[in-house]
């Protein structure tokens, strides 16, 4: 079942609904909504890569201004060494609304929501995988995650080190991108970084320019020792999360503070 939560803008409250199909207009009308979001943040994707992500979507997030797309979080679930996994396939924010959290809040939802299935059936943790070069991401992950590999806190400023991944989180990592469409990418094995992703589509890269920053310094400053933004390196990091029952009150926490903030408004 493919699940999509829209965020009203306007008025700054979640609400969800769920579908079991997608009719081909509907399927076609979003295709065009996320190409035309996807202009306006990264550039140009392929019509083939937004099919493929919907089809095989376990979980569609979509945040609106109005009737306006202006963000979409969409994760997948893959199977690895026989682990369900919670897979981030994409995630967009219209550059006019980035820095408001928009992303935190849609991934939230969707991290949340499948969580309480497992908890549903009696499963108390989820796994998820994320590739990404935003520092906002690893901030955020961070704050909720009862296990994540490579954590920014625990980088060390001083020797610009931190510890290598456990064996099965390396090997995960390294079964994720044997499973892409890009297979030959290294992963350097401090901090689980991936080379090469951008080769073909140089412009979503990075700068000194729009290099994403968090709030808290040691993630801005573990993103860039690793991910060389002011060098405009084609890297990022493979992120493996954990998430619990006590992550799941976080989340809660985190949505009842912000529905207070929204009716002081």
């Amino acid at each position: 079942m493919t699940t999509i939560n829209r965020m009203h803008m306007h008025k700054p409250r979640l609400s969800t609904n769920s579908v079991n199909k997608l009719t081909e207009d509907e399927l076609t009308r979003l295709e065009k909504d996320i190409d035309n979001l996807a202009k306006s943040s990264w550039g140009k994707m392929h019509a083939s890569f937004i099919r493929n992500i919907l089809i095989n979507a376990k979980t569609v997030i979509l945040a609106k201004e109005q009737k306006k797309l202006i963000g979409i979080s969409i994760f997948s679930e893959k199977y690895i060494f026989n682990k369900s996994i919670y897979y981030g396939e994409l995630s967009l924010v219209h550059p006019e609304y980035q820095g408001n959290r928009i992303s935190e809040k849609m991934s939230q939802k969707a991290i949340s929501r499948q969580l309480l299935k497992n908890i549903m059936r009696l499963k108390f943790n989820i796994e998820v995988l994320l590739i990404t070069p935003n520092a906002r991401v690893l901030g955020m992950a961070a704050n909720y995650a009862s296990f994540m590999y490579p954590n920014p806190y625990d980088f060390d400023n001083c020797t610009k080190k931190m510890p290598l991944p456990d064996q099965q989180t390396f090997d995960i990592a390294r079964e994720l991108i044997k499973q892409s469409d890009k297979p030959e990418r290294r992963i350097d094995k401090e901090a689980c970084v991936l080379n090469g992703s951008y080769s073909d589509c140089n412009w979503l890269i990075y700068n000194k320019y729009n290099k994403p920053t968090y709030r808290q310094k040691i993630v801005n400053d573990f993103a860039e020792h690793y991910l060389d933004y002011n060098k405009r390196k084609d890297k990022e990091f493979i992120v493996r999360t954990r998430f619990n029952v006590v992550s799941l009150l976080r989340f809660l926490v985190s949505f009842k503070n912000e529905k207070q903030n929204n009716q002081t408004i």
